[in-house]
């Protein structure tokens, strides 16, 4: 490849050694040093920007979770600390060189990226003298030699902002399982050694807690503290917001603290940086929820037996258990539920008449029934707020489906034996405010409203369509509601979300 749009070391010699020997032995130690076990495929990684000299330790080990790992596309995020501008600029071409070397861009994925939305552009001059990317480059160049960049220099770090190029990047990248994500960003700036400590760790324990939206409160937060001039707490926020909007879009929900130090460690305490190195990664234990639920659980009936004695307690349990057998039970008796509603009606006879002691069907929840043939929608009604047992709503539902959906004429008696049946019981609906923190596709259904219009989409339409997230949600608006594609983007409609039990035959 031709060195065209090379863009040349800018702090060599300042944050770190201009010797490629020397620097090449610090990279290797500094990894070695800190090395940190994660069982988990990393995701993405936070890791500061500061000079090797300070800052060494947490860029060991953030890097030394890649070594080793398949990564082909490396996306860095950085601030710019020299260049004042409006929207996110991408270097799409050529690459940057260090003393060990020359590191390529994937114009490819640069140019997706930047497909995505005007305010994503390339304007090189914002990159040359930027160190929050340059800096994580000899890192890179040690533990995944072969990998291509894609640099990227946020102008602000507004939530908008992060929110816009979280789906550039996930679009981009869509079913690729050898990119990587890195947050360039210091800690707090210029506190004292101890209030350095207090802010960086309640900052680490937020960024653990995987929502950018609350990271962004806290931060606000600190600032309405009354903090002395001058001090930040996260100088590359919209970088770090953006790689924990992507990693709980994707499910990368196990967050590690690799490691965490400030300048005031290596020399004097009045006034220091803070650098922390963070993984987000796919492999948290699937049973992790249940055996906290399962601890909960012990816990509470531990304090009812102090109370009640044992035996009761063990009454208790068997009775648990009954009712977990009789729920299991109830969902096999949903789709025949529906089967025999819709078959009786439409050969013109009464409802089947359902005596039940199964506590599942007697909830009063809602649900929707969705009809096929061949593979294709027949018929999909549902319902969300309910007085009615279950099965009666399951009933009515399969009943409406068939017979009342206003998009397809009523079922014929010709059909009944082509009919595929699928039942979704539904949790309450949840208000939500920020639909890209808070809905993740194919676990959870949406319903948008504004005014007299409203629709929904079950979970399971992310997948049967494959759409994206933005898809999914301009759909949801034109298609099913009849509003603006880009309502739910212009906070001019109410967005609930909700999670269904499926069952089909």
């Amino acid at each position: 490849m031709k060195n065209k749009n090379i863009r040349p070391a800018a702090v060599a010699g300042k944050f770190y050694s201009a010797s490629s020997d020397v620097l090449e032995k610090e990279v290797v130690r500094l990894i070695a040093e800190n090395r940190s076990e994660n069982e988990g495929k990393v995701f993405a990684l936070m890791s500061p920007h500061a000079g090797y000299a300070y800052a060494g330790p947490a860029y060991g080990a953030a890097y030394s979770v890649l070594e080793k790992r398949k990564i082909k596309t490396v996306i860095i995020i950085g601030n710019s600390h020299h260049a004042y501008f409006d929207g996110i600029s991408v270097y799409a071409k050529g690459g940057y060189e260090t003393p060990l070397g020359k590191i390529y861009v994937d114009e490819a994925v640069a140019g997706e990226i930047m497909e995505k939305d005007k305010k994503i552009y390339s304007d090189e001059k914002i990159h040359i003298n930027e160190h929050s990317i340059e800096t994580q480059l000899p890192f890179l160049q040690k533990v995944l030699p072969d990998a291509k960049i894609v640099p990227i220099i946020m102008g602000n770090d507004l939530m908008g902002t992060c929110n816009l190029l979280a789906l550039a990047i996930e679009d981009a990248a869509r079913g690729r399982d050898d990119v990587v994500i890195i947050a360039s960003s210091d800690m707090s700036h210029y506190p004292p050694y101890d209030a350095a400590n207090r802010v960086d760790k309640e900052v680490l324990d937020m960024i653990k807690k995987g929502n950018a939206l609350e990271l962004e409160k806290l931060l606000a937060e600190l600032e309405m503290r009354g903090v002395p001039s001058g001090v930040s707490f996260l100088c590359g926020a919209g970088a770090v917001k953006t790689a924990m909007i992507l990693a709980r879009r994707a499910g990368a929900g196990k967050i590690d603290i690799l490691k965490y130090l400030n300048s005031g460690d290596t020399i004097e305490k009045d006034g220091v940086v803070g650098y922390g190195a963070v993984a987000f990664s796919f492999g948290e234990d699937i049973f992790h929820g249940r055996r906290q639920l399962a601890r909960l659980r012990s816990q509470e009936l531990a304090t009812k037996i102090n109370e009640k004695g044992g035996e009761d307690i063990i009454n208790e349990i068997e009775k648990d258990n009954s009712a977990a057998a009789m729920s299991t039970n109830g969902k096999k008796e949903l789709v025949k539920i529906a089967k025999d509603a819709v078959e009786a009606k439409v050969r013109g006879q009464n409802l089947p008449e359902i005596k039940t002691d199964s506590v599942f069907l007697l909830e009063k929840r809602g649900a929707f029934v969705t009809l096929k043939k061949g593979g294709a929608l027949r018929g999909c009604i549902g319902r969300f707020i309910t007085n009615d047992p279950l099965y009666k709503v399951v009933q009515e539902m399969a009943v409406e489906a068939a017979l009342s959906d206003p998009r397809f004429v009523a079922v014929t008696e010709d059909e009944l034996w082509d009919l595929e049946y699928e039942v979704s019981v539904l949790s309450p609906l949840e208000k939500i405010s920020d639909p890209f923190h808070d809905i993740v596709l194919g676990v959870h259904g949406v319903q948008v409203r504004q005014g007299f219009h409203s629709g929904v989409f079950l979970p399971q339409v992310a997948h049967e369509t494959g759409w994206n997230f933005e898809e999914f949600m301009n759909n949801l608006c034109e298609q099913k509601a009849g509003i603006s594609r880009d309502a739910w983007k212009r906070g001019d409609a109410e967005i609930y979300r909700f999670t269904a039990e499926i069952v089909s035959e």
